[in-house]
């Protein structure tokens, strides 16, 4: 998939084997993939990865599907934060999978994290309830 600005594409092994060749600049995401593979309860997200158009990683997307629930998270490394990028990306992966079927779109984040909490409200999202630090997202 490709925006303005963006490549997201689905997390597979011919990606994972050329980040693994620059693992500085990509080991938290290169350790999320290894966590997800050794803990049974990630194994329902499936992953993307969001790059400029010259393949620069600069993040990712996590989806795990259930029924016609899908939650939704995301990272993004701190040179790309506040320029858009989340939304973009997030935004036109989650208008990707609603041309498919109906979709509810649940998402969390902590209480602290405005950038997120920003994030979430320009993709239409609304907070649910609170919990702790956490605050629940719905769209």
């Amino acid at each position: 998939m490709v925006t303005d600005r963006l490549c997201i594409r689905p997390l597979e092994q011919p990606w994972i084997n050329e980040m693994t060749a620059d693992y500085t600049a990509h080991q938290r995401l290169l350790n999320r993939v290894a966590k997800l593979s050794i803990d049974p309860t990630l194994a329902d997200w499936e992953m993307w990865m969001v790059q400029l158009k010259d393949r620069t990683y600069i993040g990712d997307i996590a989806l795990k599907r259930q029924h016609d629930t899908v939650e939704v998270g995301y990272f993004f490394q701190e040179d790309y934060r506040s320029q858009g990028y989340a939304t973009e990306s997030v935004g036109a992966l989650l208008n990707e999978l609603v041309q498919h079927a109906p979709v509810i779109f649940k998402a969390e984040c902590l209480k602290s994290n405005i950038a997120s909490q920003r994030v979430l409200g320009k993709l239409g999202f609304t907070v649910t309830h609170e919990d702790g630090n956490l605050m629940y997202w719905k769209k």
